[in-house]
Order: structure tokens, then C-alpha cells, then sequence
């Protein structure tokens, strides 16, 4: 596994059905100065954890506001489908 912060990434097998997900899910810009734009569909949850494992809150899910400069990790998650992506913000 690939050790980010506190959140582990494993690598395995990607599945038709997992790129498709993959697909649905996008997180923009990155790097960002600010906002991270999400797009994913209804029902996806999302977690935004900072370097140390903090969990981020956030009030809007289409569009996050990073706190402080530094590195975030995003988690959507569709029907039990994980995308994991890591956002920097400048």
C-alpha cells in the first residue's frame, strides 16, 4: 500500500464497473488556490482529508473549500465504488 498522511491507497485490480465509476467522479482544478470543484452523481458521499488524517468538514459538496495551503485527499464514495484523489492546494 501507498502511505498518504494517515489514509492507506491500496492497489488491486480495477474492474470494468470500477473505471466506470472512476469516470462519473472528477474533482478540479489541481493544484488549486482555494475551491475544489466536484462532479460525481447524486449520492456519492465525500471526505476530504488533510496531511496529518483530519477529516476536512465542508458545507457544499459541488464545491470544497481547501483551508490552508497543503495536501488533501478526497474520497468519493458511489454505491460501496471508492475514487480516492490527492488535491493540493498553492
Amino acid at each position: 500500500s501507498l502511505f498518504v498522511g494517515s489514509v492507506d491507497v491500496y492497489k488491486r485490480q480495477v474492474s470494468s464497473v470500477d473505471i466506470a465509476v472512476q469516470s462519473l467522479i472528477h474533482f478540479y482544478p489541481n493544484p488549486t488556490s482555494r475551491f475544489v470543484r466536484v462532479q460525481a452523481p447524486i449520492g456519492t458521499i465525500i471526505t476530504v482529508v488533510d496531511a496529518a488524517g483530519r477529516k476536512i468538514p465542508f458545507s457544499d459538496m459541488r464545491n470544497i473549500e481547501l483551508p490552508s495551503p497543503g495536501i488533501y485527499v478526497l474520497i468519493a464514495n458511489y454505491k460501496g465504488r471508492i475514487k480516492r484523489e490527492t488535491i493540493v492546494r498553492q
